[in-house]
């Protein structure tokens, strides 16, 4: 009878507690929760394809190819990482090489963290090279389409959808007047506003604090939002219909929805408010003629 042993590998250079050790080091190199959230699942994915391979989970056996072979089953593959059901939506198509590139990144500072602390001589990565991806440029919304996107907004006040339709012309008219990430937006707190001056304290990446101003216009329509969210107890600026703390997944973003919005006949509907998530890049919609009177 022949017995197939595996041998697990020491603490000090096991995988799976050297990702746990990484991550540690990042917590205690105040990096921002987002920056942590973001090496943790993608080097959960990656731990979860070597145990698919069955690699030998001993940091020293990791080899360039097995690096390669990763990154190729990331941005060759669709329905990725053996998700199923709600939540595996982005996993579903072939990555993009933007995609790919993340998790290159993320690899090359695990590795290069794990010879930086003596586990190993050499990074695996240390041959392979990928160029930055290509960044698309955006094209800003047009007056016209900026002003239908508030439309909808006031048709919602005006509908039965109070809270839904002055949050959202709320968030609309600060990003015009600020530029935030979605992440900075969400994470803004009611005791950071500051109504009289019209400042709002925002924290950026890095954790990096900053005061951005907004204008009369934007400041009337955060004020008509806070009467429609008042007994609210979340200390969170912004909140869902069910009084919840609102996440960045759910920040309205005129990118997905505005561009079929504004091809649509005259018939507001509170379904086009139905948002998806967004990127943490500021959302582009600078070219907005702030002297211009919104509706």
């Amino acid at each position: 009878m022949v017995m197939s042993i595996r041998l697990q590998a020491p603490v000090s250079t096991s995988v799976k507690s050297l990702v746990k050790g990484f991550v540690l080091t990042q917590r205690t190199d105040c990096k921002s929760p987002r920056t942590i959230e973001y090496y943790e699942n993608n080097l959960r994915r990656f731990l979860w394809y070597a145990d698919q391979q069955e690699w030998p989970d001993d940091v020293r056996l990791i080899t360039e190819w097995n690096i390669r072979e990763f990154l190729a089953y990331t941005g060759g593959e669709g329905h990725r990482w053996g998700l199923t059901g709600n939540g595996s939506e982005s996993s579903r198509p072939k990555a993009t090489y933007c995609t790919v590139h993340h998790y290159y990144c993320v690899l090359k500072a695990f590795f290069n963290w794990c010879v930086r602390e003596g586990f190993i001589t050499e990074s695996p990565l240390a041959k392979i090279k990928l160029k930055n991806p290509r960044l698309n440029v955006v094209q800003p919304y047009s007056n016209q389409d900026i002003l239908k996107l508030i439309q909808i907004c006031d048709y919602d006040c005006k509908n039965n959808a109070q809270l839904l339709g002055s949050r959202n012309k709320a968030i609309i008219l600060m990003l015009l007047d600020t530029g935030l990430r979605a992440s900075e937006l969400a994470n803004i707190k009611l005791d950071e506003i500051d109504s009289e001056r019209g400042w709002i304290k925002v924290k950026g990446k890095g954790a990096k604090e900053r005061i951005v101003r907004i204008g009369a216009t934007t400041q009337k329509a955060l004020w008509r939002y806070l009467v429609y969210r008042e007994k609210s107890k979340c200390e969170e600026l912004w909140i869902t219909e069910e009084g919840k703390t609102m996440k960045v997944g759910g920040i309205p973003s005129p990118l997905p929805w505005g561009q079929n919005l504004v091809r649509q006949s005259n018939q507001p509907s509170q379904v086009a408010l139905s948002l998806p998530q967004v990127s943490g890049k500021p959302i582009p919609l600078q070219g907005f003629d702030a002297s211009a009177n919104y509706p």
